[in-house]
């Protein structure tokens, strides 16, 4: 691990060390990290061979590790003041039903699949990420586990591999069918830059953006996502659907790469989603251009985005509409759109630095009016490094 990783160790990493300390009555031997991300743009492209613009920001899942010599795994959620134990022994009988738990049973599997041998630890997490937020609070929850996993047992695991291991444990043990969006943002990222991610090629490019007077906001509407999944892998289908049509009536066809717009024109649902994914991939390519110094031309594509996700590809919710129509009615905002899987979680918004925070309170109180129920939150992002871990 290089010192600029080291250097870049969030706060509540250290807190996690402490809790860790009080906790199990002994100091952490290891501790790793995962931040949360935002997509510039790019949007429910990913499992379908496309492009999006995401970058991690600062707010973390955290684990402090240390061994224990029984052969057994005992997790505790400093969040949730909850405690969970695993024997390794029975590690492949294990059908835990809470959603944490799947997660850190699923990672110990496909760590272990990767022929890694597991030993007893004593784990404490800790995070600062909304969950069902639309942060990607499940990919850093993975990836801060597999980096402990790799940290505590000293193996190295490339970038790559804790990616696709990410993502299996979505696919084989949640249900989940996504893409490689949230855990690339989590685990690649570059201080102060967005990735251009190809996810047909599987290209990722750390790209400087130039946009003075500007930052992004990223607005929790307080509706959770959790209950959304059925609904993205709806979505997931309808585009493989939509693409088998496609492909069957036009030979030269492959994947969504291949498919023009005028091929997109339809009103039917199939035509729908894959004019959003093919109008999506575009918008991308031209805020390539627009984070050099365009953030006008930036908004624009944002409200764009917003309106396709809402329009075509029905993944919004009254809650994003009303939380989007808030934002751009507010001095400073120059774009804003829903971001993440959809159905709830957060939207994004460009705005003038200057006016930041009078921003936030006036979309917040007037949210507030109309949703008095929930519990909205902001974050002025900060775009940080990925996923890192270090041995104490």
């Amino acid at each position: 691990m290089g010192l600029s990783r080291m250097l870049s160790k969030p706060d509540i990493a250290d807190e996690g060390a402490k809790y860790f300390l009080s906790h199990f009555d002994r100091p952490a031997t290891a501790l790793s990290w995962a931040p949360g991300r935002i997509n510039i743009i790019g949007e429910h492209t990913d499992y379908n061979d496309g492009l999006a613009l995401p970058a991690a920001v600062n707010r973390y899942v955290a684990m402090a590790v240390a061994s224990r010599g029984d052969g057994k795994i005992h997790f505790q959620s400093h969040n949730y003041q909850e405690h969970f134990e695993i024997e390794l022994a029975t590690l492949h009988d294990l059908k835990p039903t809470k959603h944490w738990h799947r997660y850190m049973v699923g990672a110990l599997r496909v760590f272990q699949d990767l022929g890694h041998p597991l030993s007893g630890m004593d784990v404490l997490l800790i995070g600062d990420i909304p969950a069902g937020s639309g942060l990607s609070s499940s990919a850093a929850l993975v990836l801060a586990w597999l980096g402990a996993l790799a940290e505590h047992h000293k193996v190295q695991l490339d970038p790559w591999t804790m990616v696709k291991s990410s993502q299996r444990v979505e696919h084989e043990y949640l249900g989940v069918l996504c893409g490689l969006l949230d855990q690339i943002g989590s685990q690649m990222s570059v201080a102060n830059q967005v990735l251009a991610v190809d996810f047909q090629s599987l290209t990722v490019s750390p790209t400087s953006y130039n946009l003075p007077g500007y930052c992004w906001v990223a607005i929790h509407t307080g509706k959770s996502r959790e209950l959304a999944e059925s609904a993205y892998q709806t979505r997931v289908h309808e585009c493989r659907e939509a693409l088998d049509r496609l492909k069957s009536e036009h030979p030269h066809i492959q994947t969504m790469r291949d498919v023009g717009a005028e091929l997109v024109q339809g009103s039917d649902n199939l035509s729908k989603r894959i004019r959003h994914v093919v109008q999506e991939n575009r918008r991308v390519e031209q805020a390539m251009t627009c984070i050099q110094n365009d953030a006008e031309g930036l908004g624009k594509l944002l409200d764009e985005s917003h309106r396709s996700l809402r329009d075509d590809y029905e993944v919004s919710c009254d809650e994003l509409n009303a939380m989007v129509e808030i934002a751009t009615s507010q001095d400073g905002c120059i774009g804003a759109r829903m971001m993440g899987g959809g159905f709830g979680g957060s939207t994004l918004n460009l705005v003038e630095t200057a006016k930041a925070k009078k921003f936030i309170d006036e979309t917040l109180t007037q949210y507030g009016t109309r949703y008095p129920l929930l519990k909205p939150s902001a974050l002025i992002a900060k775009l940080v490094t990925g996923a890192a871990s270090l041995t104490l």
